[in-house]
């Protein structure tokens, strides 16, 4: 493996391609050619990583992808590669989505997925990977914190359902609960404004969210 690396950028100008390959599983880097445009390509983070890989095996639990980390791999085995396509920004429906940096406004989703029937929460990364041929984006998305139940009885909007309003804690970046989903999932946009603490009689910064853009459409 020393050697490996001493001479890797030797190897990738003068060696053969299987040798590349070689070289690039025994040292750990992903194989490019995963990526059919193979640029832009960044390691994922290792908690979004595992949470993509666990999110893929949840879905074809009878053909589980390898963590890319759990060397060596069997012979044919398929290894979901650590590096993948960061995005900030994709177009879904005609409507715009981006990354909570980008764009607060458009980062904060409604959205449906199996085992979480409808939440909210802010896109703060998103990843393309191509798999099997199919190139997919994974959003990874902080659902927000709903207030407790001794806040709760504040909030103003709770005996009018019709209004589609909801107030839950402000986004923290030190606290976020992730998950992972595709962009099927949207729903829609959802507006929202921040109120300091002390409004409502709620201790905390909130949130107030306005859950009508989307007019019912799914």
């Amino acid at each position: 493996m020393a050697r490996l690396q001493d001479f890797s950028s030797q190897l990738m100008t003068t060696t053969s391609e299987p040798v590349k390959m070689l070289s690039n599983v025994i040292l750990g880097k992903p194989i490019f050619k995963e990526d059919p445009i193979g640029a832009g390509l960044n390691i994922v983070p290792a908690d979004v990583y595992s949470a993509i890989l666990t999110y893929l095996n949840l879905q074809t639990p009878a053909f589980p992808l390898r963590d890319a980390r759990a060397m060596p791999h069997p012979k044919n085995a398929h290894v979901l590669p650590r590096a993948a396509v960061p995005i900030r920004h994709i177009n879904h429906k005609g409507r715009d989505y981006s990354t909570f940096d980008m764009h607060h406004g458009n980062s904060s989703v409604h959205f449906r997925m199996q085992g979480v029937l409808k939440d909210s929460g802010h896109i703060e990364t998103m990843w393309r990977y191509t798999i099997n041929g199919i190139l997919r984006t994974f959003i990874v998305l902080s659902v927000h914190h709903d207030l407790s139940q001794q806040d709760e009885k504040n909030d103003p909007y709770t005996p009018f359902p019709g209004f589609l309003v909801k107030v839950v804690y402000t986004r923290r970046s030190n606290d976020l609960s992730l998950i992972i989903l595709e962009q099927d999932h949207f729903i829609g946009h959802v507006a929202y404004y921040i109120r300091p603490e002390g409004t409502f009689g709620i201790g905390r910064s909130t949130s107030v969210l306005v859950n009508s853009l989307h007019r019912n459409r799914e």
